[in-house]
């Protein structure tokens, strides 16, 4: 385990949730049949992933006091959380995080985590809006920021997702962005969307972005 970053996810999350990190560079061990049939013709790349989520996902759900159950993947490839439980799971290639909580403390997670290396430039007007890219043109080290940006926009899909089932693209939503805390606020520029308010977090630790979105229950 990764203690520098499973002790910035519990910093970003607070006292709500579970927490797992694991090693994905690891070889991959026996999923349940459930989760198996996933990964059933994966690459082994995918099935080292694949697995160390899940492991993850299972030190997260012990960690919150929950018994560890099998997560299966839903034929759109997110997992498919017991009743009355929200997580979410997140790889590089070096590391997997999940978090999971039950949903009266938090209605939905989303996580993700991404190389702190700066976003391509030919991908910045893709994954920036108008707005989010006339920011960037006053900001120093505008590569980094564009590549949080992206994790932030990957987190809050994840967090959206689970409200409204619906496939969004990176223009699709606004964030308004402090640089001070790494806090953000998603604005979907998508009205349609049934979606809470929603607040989230992003930062640089070990050489990697973590992003987290996260709404309260009503």
């Amino acid at each position: 385990m990764n203690k520098a970053i499973d002790a910035a996810l519990r910093e970003m999350l607070g006292p709500d949730c579970g927490i797992g990190v694991t090693n994905p560079q690891l070889p991959p061990g026996n999923l349940s049949p459930q989760e198996a049939k996933a990964i059933a013709r994966a690459v082994p790349k995918r099935r080292r992933e694949f697995y160390w989520g899940r492991v993850a996902a299972h030190q997260a759900m012990a960690d919150h006091g929950l018994a560890p159950v099998a997560i299966p993947a839903g034929q759109d490839r997110a997992p498919i959380w017991p009743d009355g439980i929200s997580g979410s799971i997140a790889h590089s290639d070096t590391v997997c995080i999940a978090a999971v909580t039950k949903t009266r403390l938090i209605a939905q997670l989303g996580l993700d985590v991404e190389p702190a290396t700066p976003l391509e430039a030919n991908l910045v007007d893709t994954v920036c809006t108008a707005q989010e890219c006339a920011w960037l043109q006053a900001q120093q080290n505008s590569g980094i920021i564009a590549k949080q940006i992206f994790s932030a926009k990957e987190a809050v899909y994840k967090a959206q997702y689970a409200f409204t089932g619906t496939v969004i693209d990176f223009q699709d939503v606004n964030l308004v962005v402090n640089l001070e805390t790494g806090q953000f606020h998603p604005d979907f520029v998508r009205k349609d969307l049934m979606v809470p308010a929603m607040i989230g977090e992003s930062r640089l630790t070990q050489g990697q972005i973590l992003s987290i979105c996260r709404s309260r229950p009503h």
